[in-house]
């Protein structure tokens, strides 16, 4: 390692900052620079998509291009029901 080397191994999570642990900041190898801060971006998408997935803003129908027929609903449901029922029989 050092500047009379014609490279260094880097772990790609440290070298972008793909993790945005406070454990993992407070211990970032001294031989490493870090070029990004893609986990504290990686972070707020998460944060997000699980606050629209509780709030039920997503999926809503802009990303739900795919329809069922209702027959198609009616043999989904009764398959669904048949497995819910084989399931609770082996318990």
């Amino acid at each position: 390692a050092g500047g009379h080397t014609s490279g260094q191994v880097l772990v790609y999570h440290d070298m972008l900052g793909m993790t945005s642990h406070p454990h993992h900041e407070a211990f970032m190898p001294r031989f490493c620079k870090k070029y990004a801060d893609i986990g504290t971006i990686v972070d707020q998408g998460l944060r997000q998509y699980k606050e629209d997935v509780e709030n039920g803003v997503f999926p809503g129908e802009e990303y739900a291009p795919y329809k069922m027929s209702k027959e198609e609903e009616e043999v989904f449901m009764k398959m669904m029901n048949k497995d819910k029922e084989e399931r609770e029989e082996q318990r």
